[in-house]
């Protein structure tokens, strides 16, 4: 059976934490078992919607410049940890592709993605045009093919350019919060696969 738990550019999942610590865990599991839309409490939205086709979220096409977003939008308490698990692949295109899975604050009601290209959906774009980050973003983990969320270009204002490198591919680049055109720094070098 094939197992969706968050997924990105943009799956997320909404964190609240002022739920009581001896709030019960539970799992939050899509089996992807329905070809079609997405339904609530997911929120899904692009310049192609993501869809489940096949026992897999399809986030986006081939084309150039596609931007799919995937949002659990439902707080969850975080005050015992939480534990993520998911499978991702990008294939087809011209090489330029990534995905972020996501965090964001539960009181963060916005359901709109960062900028597109190698913001990935989570940080802004800071040059003409510009374009916020996502709205409440607490932690963004990039599995970028191409390599362009680990570069400069990537971060919002008040950023240390310590870890920021060229474009390389396949890397896991790990980026803290933000608001607007603020953050959003990378936390560490990126990891290269």
């Amino acid at each position: 059976m094939n197992k969706f738990v968050v997924s990105a550019v943009a799956a997320s999942a909404l964190l609240a934490s002022s739920v009581a610590a001896s709030a019960a865990s539970f799992d939050i599991s899509e089996p992807l078992s329905t070809n079609g839309p997405l339904t609530s409490p997911w929120v899904a939205s692009g310049t192609v919607t993501p869809s489940v086709v096949d026992g897999a979220l399809l986030l986006t096409n081939t084309d150039e410049g596609q931007r799919g977003f995937a949002l659990y939008n439902q707080a969850i308490s975080v005050t015992r940890g939480i534990d993520i698990s998911f499978s991702q692949a990008q294939w087809g295109g011209n090489g330029a592709d990534g995905i972020v899975f996501f965090v964001k604050k539960g009181t963060d009601t916005s359901t709109t993605p960062g900028a597109a290209g190698g913001a990935l959906g989570y940080s802004p774009n800071t040059s003409s045009p510009t374009t916020d980050g996502l709205s409440g973003a607490l932690l963004g983990i990039g599995l970028d093919s191409f390599g362009n969320f680990a570069t400069v270009g990537t971060n919002g204002t008040g950023c240390s350019t310590e870890f920021n490198t060229l474009t390389v591919s396949n890397v896991i680049t790990v980026r803290g919060d933000g608001q607007g055109q603020v953050g959003y720094c990378l936390l560490a070098a990126p990891y290269n696969l």
